[in-house]
């Protein structure tokens, strides 16, 4: 789909020479156009991949049964807002989560940046974080902080999905 390539099968075992093989298929090669719709690509391609496997575990009939996590690093900055609220609705009501951490700058900061929109013509300028579309978010400006930051987002989540268990 688009650019979206699987780089390591949920069903098969995470081992120091796959982990070497996906890191080695990291390319950063994509040059996304304004029209381009990278994120939203890449969430319908896991909101098939994810509900596979959990039709492959027997948690697809009950909703109960099984809760996915996902966790996406990136630098938080798109275009496809509103497809991308849509797309997100569609993976909650099949219970998975996404956690999106944005990996950004200091010196170019997402948290700076402002959004334009037109009413009666005339430019409406807004934060560009009032209006993301993941309401699970973190921002990460310390890649140091990453590791922290990644355990902390998954102890909340099974804190979540107990309370809702």
């Amino acid at each position: 789909m688009g650019n979206v390539k699987l780089l390591h099968e949920l069903d098969q075992p995470f081992s120091s020479e796959s982990g070497t093989r996906l890191l080695s298929g990291f390319t950063f090669q994509q040059d996304n156009k304004i029209n381009d719709e990278p994120v939203l690509e890449l969430l319908q391609y896991l909101h098939v991949v994810m509900k596979e496997a959990a039709q492959r575990t027997g948690g697809a009939n009950d909703k109960n049964d099984l809760q996915q996590l996902v966790i996406i690093l990136a630098d938080g900055r798109f275009h496809e807002k509103e497809s991308l609220r849509r797309c997100i609705r569609n993976a909650f009501q099949s219970i998975q989560m996404l956690a999106f951490v944005v990996l950004d700058s200091a010196k170019s900061s997402v948290l700076d940046m402002q959004s334009v929109t037109f009413s009666n013509g005339a430019p409406v300028f807004r934060s560009y974080m009032d209006s993301y579309p993941f309401p699970f978010y973190t921002v990460v400006q310390d890649v140091n902080a990453l590791p922290r930051t990644l355990s902390d987002l998954m102890r909340q989540w099974f804190e979540l999905s107990l309370s809702a268990g």
